[in-house]
């Protein structure tokens, strides 16, 4: 029972992220006009530099739990393959608390499966992943990134120029450098 409230409290938590995550806005973006004006939760993937998952729920529940929240009712067949995809599956019924730092961050990524996102937000998608996954991120984001908003914050300058089509540099909070790839 007390699982079983913890896991209440928990989808109560994330309810309530994703309701403050439905922002209506109106944008112009470079190279036309963009209006958006209509709640965006199913179509925005925000991957936070520290991932949050339930640390008492496998991977698999993890993203069953998650698909389920942005209404997307993923099958067990296509969870398992998104975790096959991240090299995740092996793992699948370990508990989400046991993992390394790139291994979450692996899942953290994975979640963009989930739902055809429009709008992609990441912080530091690379922070503690070996190389391979940084390759395979590149990959995905630049075969992906037509026709959607993909908002980079990253450290890693080679991972930013590589996929980027603008960079912002910020230093002190201040704008130092703008250019067009």
């Amino acid at each position: 029972r007390e699982r079983e409230r913890e896991r209440e409290r928990e989808r109560e938590r994330w309810e309530s992220f994703l309701r403050a995550s439905c922002i209506s806005f109106s944008e112009q973006i470079y190279k036309g006009t963009f209006y958006y004006k209509k709640k965006i939760t199913k179509h925005f993937f925000y991957m936070p530099d520290t991932p949050v998952f339930l640390d008492y729920l496998t991977e698999y529940e993890n993203l069953l739990y998650i698909s389920e929240l942005y209404k997307s009712k993923k099958s067990k067949e296509t969870i398992e393959k998104v975790l096959y995809k991240y090299d995740l599956y092996k793992d699948r019924n370990n508990l989400y608390g046991n993992y390394s730092k790139g291994m979450k961050q692996k899942l953290n990524f994975s979640v963009k499966e989930l739902s055809n996102f429009d709008i992609w937000i990441m912080d530091e998608p690379t922070d503690g992943v070996d190389k391979y996954m940084i390759n395979k991120m590149k990959e995905e984001i630049c075969d992906e990134k037509n026709g959607k908003i993909v908002i980079i914050t990253t450290h890693d300058f080679d991972f930013g120029n590589t996929i980027a089509d603008y960079t912002l540099v910020l230093e002190n909070g201040e704008l130092k450098n703008y250019s067009i790839t």
